[in-house]
């Protein structure tokens, strides 16, 4: 499998949580988003090809299915961020904020997204009752 392959399977699959990876017709598999087989496949792939997947960062899931492991994801992360920023993008979400300088001037940077916790929690408990 072509290194060119390999990347264009990992941008097809990326961040597709819901995806399922279901057997086609015999040699080939496709990817169907949220196991909806009457749709278009987002991406195909030939059995060598998701072998070479599988031995990279897939792991076994639910009905015969693959997902990634957390290695396939944090290498997705990687691939995607900006180059001085992949291995803090493998752990943490990277958003552009506005900080005041020590003179009191505003300027933009980038970090580690600081609001993920509670967002998490605002869209598990509901708003009113996090701030009560």
């Amino acid at each position: 499998m072509s290194a060119r392959r390999i990347g264009r399977c990992w941008r097809g699959w990326r961040w597709r949580r819901g995806s399922a990876l279901a057997d086609g017709a015999g040699q080939d598999y496709g990817v169907f988003t949220k196991r909806d087989r009457r749709r278009r496949a987002l991406l195909r792939l030939r059995a060598d090809e998701l072998r070479a997947l599988e031995s990279e960062a897939l792991s076994a899931g639910p009905k015969n299915g693959v997902r990634f492991d957390a290695a396939g994801f944090a290498r997705v992360a990687r691939e995607a961020a900006r180059r001085d920023e992949a291995f803090i993008a493998q752990h943490r979400d990277i958003v552009p904020r506005t900080v005041i300088d020590a003179d009191g001037g505003f300027r933009k940077v980038r970090g580690m997204d600081s609001e993920v916790v509670m967002r998490r929690l605002a869209a598990l408990k509901g708003r009113t009752e996090i701030l009560a």
